[in-house]
């Protein structure tokens, strides 16, 4: 979505989704953000919508939509609309920029439920529903299908995503446990405003 009114702020947003969650969900918001006067992005994760790949090739990683998805997006940005990127992130988006090479590109940040997958944060009776429910059912579902159908999250995701997302779910501090995970987090200068709903 490119500004091309009379309040063009020569400003980029960057939209990332969520884990499952397509981009036309976030149209009506990006058409706002435009209507205001920022040029908008949405986009989908790889392997989900209209970004298709093999959902049963265990090679696609979760990580990838931080050094594929997210840094492409920041050099198209740069090399062609030449403009400041601010960068709103729902769920996951939030939990891959801290694993984004270029995240420290990012003039401001707005990160909306993201939080950490780890089970026992979940308050009491719900974190044994959500251990069960990934780690008990989740497997079973993947072994039977060979990805994570759309009744499971929304929309399909590929099994290497799904599959090393629950491995993080068992960890405290999530990706950031996983030594084979880089972290950018340290490099990222920009203000950052979190809102969490309940």
């Amino acid at each position: 979505f490119k500004n091309e009114g009379q309040q063009q702020k020569n400003i980029t947003v960057l939209i990332s989704p969520a884990m499952a969650v397509l981009q036309r969900y976030y149209k009506s918001f990006a058409e706002y953000i435009c209507n205001k006067g920022y040029n908008a992005i949405t986009f989908d994760h790889i392997g989900t919508g209209e970004s298709p790949f093999d959902l049963k090739d265990k090679t696609v990683r979760y990580e990838d939509w931080a050094t594929f998805d997210i840094e492409l997006l920041i050099e198209w940005i740069e090399n062609n609309l030449h403009t400041p990127i601010y960068y709103i992130a729902h769920s996951a988006g939030g939990q891959i920029l801290g694993i984004t090479p270029s995240a420290k590109k990012i003039q401001k940040i707005i990160i909306i439920n993201s939080g950490i997958g780890y089970w026992k944060f979940w308050p009491f009776p719900i974190k044994f529903y959500y251990f069960s429910a990934w780690h008990l059912l989740l497997p079973v579902i993947l072994k039977l299908y060979g990805y994570s159908p759309s009744f499971v999250m929304k929309e399909k995701v590929p099994i290497g995503i799904i599959k090393q997302w629950l491995v993080w779910t068992k960890k405290k501090r999530f990706m950031l446990d996983d030594p084979a995970i880089q972290s950018y987090v340290d490099e990222i200068t920009a203000d950052v405003l979190y809102m969490g709903f309940t």
